[in-house]
């Protein structure tokens, strides 16, 4: 067997192995190229690697990048492998086919290979259906790359079939088998880094950042089949389902209408003959500008029914901007499903000035750079809303970005599991309603009026995140890191966030500021939650921002204001179905709109407040005594992002004693003014420090602001502060409005306590 190792970015090491069957190990002929990585990348220039050894240990150093190899040749049995100090004992062998071994710790743990990989410490093994196996909801998204708690990791760079074991299966190692006896070459990638998110960034700058979501792809989405017999056939019925939305106040981003096998499009009012599905572009053309009028962006369901070219027309002329594909239609193993993907992606951005906005159940690595991870067709309740928080992590940390299923499924379910996971679901990048497949509607108002309030809140709550969830987007362009994250990602230090546990299974980050517990069963009870990390605390966000009237009955959960010590177990929390337990670190800033928002067209960035909330801690608390957050924004919608036409505001603050000074810079990607249509030459600030109820005063770029009675002021003044709520008798945190201010200037606020 011949070996070749190569040097890529700093971290990164590619393998090849070639059985010489023929070849004499010459790999001037081996076509290694699987069509995944984005950057099959030309080895790093820079002098030489040395290569020196003792015995049967080589040493092969490339001082350019600073990794070295550790090759160990004994003269009889398998040759073996190390990796910057941190993997060790790669070994590879030829029995049926080249078979891959990894030495490991007994108190490593692993994670990664995909939505329903591998998290913790295990002893078990998965099986990854690679390009000659059709694709079932059961094989959902998976991904040939895994992640030590030594932190290096490994990718795989093939389409194979594959069974991966960890732990007690093989004392001392992880094994890859192969499916494929004939297989002749092997071609890996080790990463190494100092933390889990450097080892996403290796590994998604290899195989494809994830793409750039169109803003109203964080809005709630949903879909269904209206050429159909609840319907009358008349697919144009859709246009009644979003003006419910819009009637009922509910923000709603986009929604596809054809969602259902032999569904097509068309007001003909009868079936389509032998149910094969046609699509009416004049009905297509009228329904999309009824959509576009309402502020909401038509979906289709890639069918073969379609056509390329027509699909292509429905872009053009149909204002098409959502596709979904489905596993029925584009053919077997994973890498079909990769092709077509990327197929879609490039008809959709060449048709039209709009941005890849895809959903697929078929991601393998590579798959993120151009869609959403969706889970499949699920039954809602029970051990969908139990698996759903691993799911969505395990992709997080194999290169998914967006990752989400369908309200409380497709079947099954009930009204308390759908409001729980819409709850959970706020807090993920994407969310979507299918209806039409199970006995219930799953849109969000189809469960009366005191849940239709309750749902209303959440989606608006979504969409006044947008600032925050936006920019988590676009920071994932640039280092592959999604928002929903496991605690690990942020809480390295802490042991308990690299456990598998009922913390770990239950718990994650939204970003790097929300903790959310989901209570996705919907019995109103929470065991125990953990607050991970050390040195800080934790506030409640709903007590002391979103909810101030939020009964959160745990033994634990203090008044508003209080924060609790990072490391504290709460127990025994009832949570009403209104509420969800969602917690903001010490620290944070999180920008916000001030107020939600029915449709993103209703957003113009020089009217629309920017509110951000920065959650200091009073003074004589304070364990943190600075953070930021660097606003991203772009049109939302057009290509022109690839051109830099965007903009980044750094929200900075600093404590000094008890002043708290807050400072508000924007800088134009592009160097031109204004950076993009519609980006704001001023417009007004508001600033929220939800546990700061102590203030003496607050200046504006050296101007004192006018103290005010209470929030309700708020609104009746250019500018001005206040401690007190509505009612202007309790204090419930700083809202202080700055005025309307140069966007390309820099804002300085001092606020003394």
């Amino acid at each position: 067997m011949s070996y070749r190792v190569t040097f890529y970015r700093p971290g990164t090491v590619r393998f090849e192995a070639l059985i010489h069957k023929g070849n004499n190990g010459n790999f001037a002929g081996l076509k290694n190229e699987t069509g995944i990585l984005a950057h099959p990348a030309d080895p790093l220039q820079g002098d030489k690697p040395t290569v020196s050894h003792s015995g049967d240990v080589y040493t092969i150093k490339y001082a350019h990048t600073g990794d070295y190899v550790t090759v160990t040749r004994p003269s009889s049995g398998l040759t073996t492998f190390a990796v910057n100090g941190k993997v060790s004992n790669i070994s590879l062998s030829n029995t049926q086919g080249l078979n891959q071994k990894i030495g490991s710790d007994a108190g490593e743990k692993f994670y990664g290979l995909g939505m329903s990989g591998v998290s913790g410490k295990v002893n078990r093994s998965w099986n990854l259906a690679g390009d000659s196996v059709r694709i079932s909801n059961s094989e959902q998204s998976k991904a040939p790359f895994f992640i030590s708690s030594k932190l290096y990791a490994i990718f795989n760079n093939d389409w194979n079939s594959a069974t991966y074991t960890f732990g007690a299966l093989t004392p001392g190692s992880v094994t890859k088998v192969n499916a494929n006896p004939s297989q002749t070459s092997f071609d890996f990638f080790v990463f190494s880094a100092a933390d889990v998110p450097g080892l996403v960034d290796q590994y998604t700058y290899l195989t494809g950042r994830p793409f750039m979501i169109p803003i109203y792809g964080l809005q709630l989405g949903g879909s269904d089949c209206f050429h159909d017999r609840r319907h009358d056939w008349h697919s144009s019925s859709a246009i009644s389902m979003v003006k419910a939305y819009e009637r009922l106040d509910i923000p709603l981003g986009w929604y596809q209408y054809d969602d259902g096998y032999g569904c097509g499009i068309g007001d003909n009012g009868a079936e389509w003959p032998n149910k094969d599905p046609k699509y009416d572009l004049d009905t297509v053309i009228s329904i999309g500008d009824a959509f576009v009028k309402m502020g909401v962006k038509p979906g289709i369901w890639a069918a073969k029914a379609s056509g390329l070219g027509a699909y292509a027309q429905f872009i053009a002329r149909g204002n098409m901007s959502v596709t979904k594909t489905d596993v029925a239609w584009l053919g077997s193993g994973y890498k079909a499903a990769f092709d077509t993907v990327e197929m879609i992606g490039q008809t959709m951005e060449a048709n039209a000035d709009i941005r890849r906005f895809i959903w697929t159940i078929m991601g393998w690595s590579g798959t993120g750079k151009n869609a959403v991870m969706w889970s499949g067709d699920q039954s809602g309740g029970g051990q969908y809303a139990l698996n759903q928080i691993t799911w969505y992590t395990h992709a997080t940390l194999s290169g998914f970005a967006y990752t989400s299923g369908d309200l409380d499924g497709i079947y099954g379910g009930s009204t308390k599991t759908a409001v729980r996971d819409m709850q959970f679901k706020t807090f993920l990048p994407v969310v979507m309603t299918m209806s039409g497949w199970g006995h219930d509607a799953k849109e969000v108002f189809a469960f009366g009026d005191v849940i239709t309030g309750i749902m209303r809140s959440y989606v608006q709550l979504k969409a006044q995140l947008t600032p925050y969830q936006y920019t988590l987007a676009y920071q994932a362009t640039q280092n592959g890191l999604g928002m929903t994250r496991p605690m690990l990602t942020e809480f390295p230090e802490d042991p308990i966030t690299w456990e598998t546990n009922s913390y770990t299974l239950g718990q994650f980050m939204s970003g790097p500021s929300f903790l959310i517990v989901p209570e996705p069963l919907g019995t109103e009870h929470i065991q125990s939650v953990y607050l991970p990390g050390k040195d800080f605390l934790w506030y409640d966000f709903n007590t002391n921002f979103w909810r101030p009237a939020a009964n959160l009955q745990g033994s634990s959960i203090p008044a508003p204001g209080t924060g609790i010590k990072a490391g504290t177990t709460l127990s025994d929390l009832t949570v009403p179905l209104a509420e969800q337990v969602m917690f903001v670190r010490e620290g944070a800033v999180i920008p916000m709109w001030a107020w939600a928002i029915q449709h993103v067209k209703d957003v113009d960035l020089e009217t629309m407040p920017l509110l951000a909330t920065i959650w200091a801690a009073p003074h004589g608390e304070a364990n943190v005594m600075s953070g930021e957050f660097e606003l991203y924004e772009d049109d939302g919608v057009t290509q022109a992002y690839r051109k830099m036409a965007s903009t980044l505001t750094k929200i900075a603050w600093t404590r000094t004693g008890q002043s708290i000074t807050v400072t508000i810079t924007r800088k134009s990607n592009n160097g031109q003014t204004p950076a993009f249509p519609g980006a704001p030459k001023s417009r007004d600030f508001i600033l929220r420090l939800p546990v700061i109820t102590s203030v003496k005063s607050v200046t504006v770029n050296g101007a004192t602001l006018p103290p005010l009675h209470s929030t309700n002021s708020i609104d009746y003044y250019p500018s001005g502060w206040t401690v007190r709520d509505l009612a202007g008798v309790a204090q419930v945190g700083l809202h202080a409005k700055l005025g309307n201010l140069p966007c390309d200037e820099t804002v300085t606020v001092v606020i003394t306590e």
